[in-house]
């Protein structure tokens, strides 16, 4: 019996092993792969160590390989949990060690992003509020443009910044669990300077209302169209420009950031949050948008299973 978990590469035989933590706002479910590496059938039984751990099946024959979802039925929990799924066949035993994370959103804003599994992921188009500072321009969303959602953009598109707090800019509330660093990952397109004298492409951000802190994505040498300069050719690649800047020390509870226009040629399409102590898992889009309280989330796990 070979047993291996959704978001792990590792098979297992048998020990045990560590299942994704589950949230509360999040509904996760998950699968579980059951594979035979010999040539015979056998049967497995599963059980579980709680009524809140809930699975598609508990019992079955593998001939190649079998799956079975996993889901928490949160109605049953007040509090964190933690609890034990059992897999045996074929003479082998594994555990799978299940984690429940239960959030309180109570009490927090429409359009909160909340903290999940070390991130804080957010469409550009999500934001909770947008200003057009003391200025006739505005940010705008460009609908199906970028490479999830959609993008955010200021118009009219002749007009720059003075990297102040009376330019134009857009808002977004997320709340993180913790107290410590953040850093924050900021998705643009991959455009280029639209003047030759001034090569610069800049956005300025705020959080909490603090002093404004200017970023340039691109260097005062970038020169788009050839391979030799790296900023412009993995833009291309990647059909994508990531800028990574650190917001400093965050106390746990909500925050809000707003990110003001300079230049008028930047394309925002995510930012993304987490602690400076981690690494984000390396993918290509990136991780999904984050929970924001309001979002309908169901579960629709046993469905799923049975319809395959």
């Amino acid at each position: 019996m070979l047993v291996s978990v959704q978001g792990e590469s590792k098979v297992h035989e048998s020990g045990s092993i560590d299942l994704q933590e589950f949230t509360s706002i999040n509904k996760e479910h998950y699968y579980i792969d059951i594979a035979n590496a010999g040539k015979n059938p056998f049967n497995y039984e599963i059980t579980t160590s709680a009524d809140w751990i809930k699975v598609t099946d508990t019992n079955g024959t593998v001939n190649t390989q079998d799956t079975v979802g996993v889901e928490v039925d949160f109605d049953s929990l007040s509090d964190d949990a933690t609890g034990t799924l059992t897999i045996k066949g074929n003479s082998q035993t594994v555990t799978v060690n299940i984690k429940a994370n239960v959030i309180d959103v109570s009490g927090m804003d429409n359009m909160t992003y909340v903290e999940a599994h070390d991130y804080v992921s957010i469409e550009a188009s999500h934001y909770s509020e947008k200003n057009a500072g003391g200025t006739n321009a505005e940010w705008k969303e460009i609908n199906n443009y970028g490479r999830t959602l959609s993008s955010m953009k200021v118009f009219p598109t002749t007009t720059s910044f003075d990297g102040s707090d009376s330019a134009p800019y857009v808002e977004y509330k997320f709340y993180v669990d913790s107290s410590e660093k953040y850093s924050m990952q900021t998705q643009i397109a991959p455009s280029n300077n639209v003047d030759w004298n001034n090569v610069t492409m800049r956005f300025a951000y705020s959080v909490d209302n603090a002093p404004l802190k200017e970023v340039d994505t691109i260097t005062s040498k970038y020169i788009a169209g050839t391979w030799r300069d790296s900023t412009w050719s993995n833009g291309v690649r990647d059909n994508i420009r990531t800028i990574t800047e650190s917001l400093g020390n965050l106390s746990e509870g909500v925050h809000t950031i707003k990110i003001y226009a300079v230049d008028p040629a930047i394309v925002l399409e995510k930012l993304i949050m987490y602690p400076s102590s981690k690494t984000l898992k390396k993918s290509y889009l990136g991780p999904e948008e984050s929970y924001f309280v309001g979002k309908n989330v169901q579960s629709e796990l046993i469905a799923d299973i049975h319809e395959q």
